[in-house]
């Protein structure tokens, strides 16, 4: 899949997160507002089992068209 485009992202209608690549989404609304969020590896965490993994956090960046692409 590839990098969402100014005209991709207008056509954009479906709730749901739309991938760019280097963790940055494209986020939708139910309503169809649309926003950006960006997604990194956080804290350090152990689980239950003993097993290290590196827990997902999600920053939101700002609302589309307002923080545009380029941006």
């Amino acid at each position: 899949m590839g990098k969402l485009t100014a005209r991709s992202i207008d056509s954009k209608k479906s709730k749901g997160k739309y991938a760019d690549g280097g963790g940055l989404y494209l986020q939708v609304s139910a309503t169809g507002s649309k926003s950006w969020i960006l997604r990194y590896s956080g804290k350090r965490m152990l689980s239950k089992s003993g097993k290290k993994y590196f827990k997902q956090t999600e920053m939101g960046l700002g609302s589309y068209p307002d923080i545009g692409l380029a941006e």
